[in-house]
């Protein structure tokens, strides 16, 4: 066998391994901030009538549908075409999703806070 080439790695004890640090319980903030974000507009909001899909080979679909297309009849430029429109609106409902997610938790949180402190339950700082 060829062991040319090869890296020695260099290995430490286990003892040497780092523990970690115990975090000490802090007061909570009484609320959280939602801003005003209802009112930023979508970036690269798609029409509703505009849509981007893919007829999967075999179909037995009769004919394609407007906006849709066949994968196979389809030129590396249209593709990269139709992906600088559809990628960015994909991020922006995914990150439609995760801000919603967020608020929806935020609001969680302001309504636990709320509760604690109606129950005299917590120290706020």
């Amino acid at each position: 066998m060829d062991f040319e080439g090869r890296i020695a790695i260099k290995t430490e004890p286990v003892d040497s391994v780092m523990e970690e640090p115990v975090v000490e319980p802090q007061s909570l903030p009484e609320r959280l901030d939602l801003g005003n974000l209802d009112s930023v507009p979508e970036a690269n909001a798609a029409p509703e009538n505009e849509k981007i899909g893919v007829v999967e080979v075999g179909s037995s679909s009769k004919g394609n549908v407007e906006g849709e297309f066949d994968i196979e009849k389809l030129t590396v430029g249209e593709w990269i075409d139709r992906m600088e429109k559809y990628l960015p609106r994909k991020i922006n409902e995914i990150a439609d999703e995760v801000i919603l997610s967020m608020r929806q938790r935020a609001q969680q949180y302001n309504e636990f806070v709320a509760e604690q402190r109606r129950l005299g339950n917590m120290k706020l700082g």
